[in-house]
């Protein structure tokens, strides 16, 4: 037996901070017409903290980058009381060649960590890159085109491996559009410009006190009694999608029922290849197939004593080590941490599906992860071994392979043609590699298109512009 829901006009599928924001901007106007449904038993999606007993714990690296949009800010500053936001000094750390290197990068210390010899070679690498770009064209992929860019040397240290890493295939089968997302400029002269400009200021980042994930559940408190958020939804469906009373069937697993409700409108957040499975799209199979994510398996450490190196997030490109980024909470905001006589450590360990480290057992990878905690020397300290723990997530990182702008285009044109009502959004709804703040600005985005009474065609077209974002680390 299915129960009812009263018809909405907006049912938005997934409450992640993409969804919340929608949400938060189209209730001015549509109080009390919108439904979210959450597969999870909390708001947030990656922008989550857990809270334990021992600490709080986020998953992973989040910060709110100073360089926000004017649009994210005021956001920000109408949901979040000024105390709430603490300004903290970056501390981050990249660990090339066994050296720690303030991170973003500074000229000296790059010259220190990798050394005068590996300096002038990286240089002449870069000169001898640009003479032959004078009489043969760059391919369009990311290997070829950085290698032209910054040098085959340089590319090697530094560059091919931290692909490998992030997402788990050959360099040469990346699209040149994933440096322009990842790097402001690839020309040397401009980086050395950069780095030396790291040096006249102290970069500086936003925390919310108590971890990331009071961002979503600090949103969801500004909508409660307006929009109607139901967790725990479980094996959702479209049926009459044909008629004008579209409807959508789910299992709520907080009450036990089967329940079913009227829409106008579909937002969904969710993977691509969840929304088109449900809509039964056979023929875009091969593009939905080809848009395909990098996971992580997230290891929370608690380890002895304090950090032999200070800082709030490492990173650690070379393939010999098993995280690619380290972050440690309580230089965020210590009270992340009940007691201050250990640290916890929340290491990022990217995977494919299928993979070695996607099927390796939790004590392994923490094995795995502390002894190169102790080989990085970032501690020296004992594992506390009985509170450990692991987290898996599937979709974080899009595989930008050479065609996945066809691919994508070719879904968003699908979905537009076939169902104008339903609107695709947000990291995994777009296939995008943004920061929080930029995912806040989507989700403005949508609500104001909504507002404006813009079919999805419209919306899909619009959504390009959101691949030009710059991923700020």
């Amino acid at each position: 037996m299915c129960k009812i829901i009263p018809r909405y006009k907006y049912v938005i599928i997934g409450a992640g901070v993409s969804g919340l924001v929608t949400a938060s901007k189209l209730m001015t106007q549509n109080s009390k017409d919108i439904l979210i449904l959450e597969q999870e038993d909390h708001v947030g999606g990656l922008c989550r903290t857990i809270k334990k007993e021992m600490a709080a714990y986020d998953l992973g690296s989040h910060r709110l980058h100073t360089s926000m949009s004017k649009k994210s800010k005021a956001y920000l500053d109408n949901i979040f009381k000024k105390e709430q936001l603490i300004k903290n000094r970056r501390y981050s750390k990249l660990f090339l060649r066994k050296h720690y290197i303030d991170y973003p990068l500074q000229l000296v210390n790059v010259l220190k960590g990798i050394g005068l010899l590996e300096s002038i070679l990286c240089f002449l690498s870069y000169l001898t890159a640009k003479l032959k770009s004078l009489f043969i064209k760059a391919q369009a992929s990311y290997e070829k085109n950085l290698i032209t860019s910054v040098g085959a040397r340089f590319y090697h240290l530094f560059y091919r491996p931290y692909a490998i890493k992030v997402w788990g295939i050959r360099p040469d089968l990346i699209s040149e559009s994933a440096i322009k997302k990842r790097m402001a400029t690839t020309n040397p002269l401009k980086l050395v410009a950069s780095m030396l400009f790291q040096l006249s200021r102290q970069l500086s980042y936003y925390y919310l006190k108590g971890g990331i994930g009071n961002i979503p559940e600090s949103i969801e408190q500004s909508i409660k009694g307006n929009v109607h958020i139901i967790k725990g939804v479980r094996d959702f469906n479209f049926i009459a999608l044909d008629s004008p009373q579209k409807k959508l069937t789910f299992y709520d697993a907080t009450t036990k029922e089967q329940r079913c409700v009227e829409f106008e409108n579909i937002i969904s957040t969710i993977p691509i290849p969840k929304i088109i499975q449900k809509l039964s799209g056979q023929e875009i199979s091969h593009a939905v197939s080809s848009l395909v994510w990098t996971g992580l398996r997230l290891v929370f450490l608690h380890i002895k004593g304090h950090p032999q190196v200070y800082g709030e997030t490492f990173y650690f490109p070379e393939l010999e080590y098993t995280f690619g980024r380290v972050s440690i909470p309580k230089v965020f905001d210590p009270n992340m941490q009940k007691e201050d006589d250990y640290t916890v450590f929340i290491c990022e360990v990217p995977y494919l599906a299928g993979d070695k480290i996607s099927t390796i057992a939790d004590m392994d990878l923490i094995d795995k992860c502390y002894n190169d905690l102790l080989k990085t020397k970032l501690t020296a300290g004992k594992l506390c071994d009985q509170f450990n723990f692991c987290k898996k997530l599937p979709f974080v990182y899009p595989i930008y392979i050479k065609s996945w702008e066809e691919h994508l285009q070719n879904v968003l044109d699908w979905i537009s043609k076939h169902y104008p009502y339903i609107y695709l959004s947000g990291r995994m709804g777009l296939f995008l590699h943004c920061n929080i703040d930029q995912t806040m600005e989507v989700g403005l985005e949508l609500a104001e298109t909504l507002l404006a009474q813009k079919p999805s065609y419209i919306w899909h077209k619009q959504s390009r512009a959101f691949h030009n974002f710059k991923l700020r680390d």
